[in-house]
């Protein structure tokens, strides 16, 4: 979880393990708000922690691209959409990396980086944007 100086616009960041899938989240029975709650709660935890260990920015950003690789613990079949990260961006949010996290702030990309049965985890990096890079992108600010 230590911080690796890249540059003063990116903030990298690695969590243990991996979040509970949308599926698994949605899933009836009983307590199951109750244990969709402490996974969020959890994993904002964890997410705190390695922005603590790491550090963050002077203040939180107003424009980013948050990109998370997950690295799984065994090769199954994986939908990126249900990975889409709202823990770890409710984390990065609430340890004061992103001012929100909404569309207006995050740029949000899903990579799968691999399969390590030893040390399943999440790799984030956090990128300072402008404004004007959004111009440039198919979507962008008008």
């Amino acid at each position: 979880m230590l911080r690796t100086e890249v540059s003063q616009r990116v903030w990298p960041y690695t969590v243990p393990g991996i979040p509970a899938s949308l599926n698994a989240m949605i899933r009836p029975g009983k307590g199951r708000f109750q244990a969709v709650r402490d996974e969020a709660e959890r994993w904002a935890q964890e997410v705190w922690l390695a922005v603590q260990a790491s550090g963050r920015p002077p203040e939180p950003l107003r424009r980013a691209r948050v990109i998370l690789a997950y690295w799984f613990p065994d090769r199954r079949r994986r939908d990126p959409d249900n990975h889409a990260g709202k823990h770890i961006l409710d984390g990065l949010r609430k340890a004061g990396v992103l001012a929100d996290d909404t569309f207006e702030v995050v740029e949000l990309v899903l990579r799968k980086a691999g399969v390590d049965p030893r040390n399943p985890r999440v790799e984030i990096t956090v990128v300072a944007r402008d404004a004007e890079e959004d111009q440039d992108e198919p979507g962008g600010a008008q």
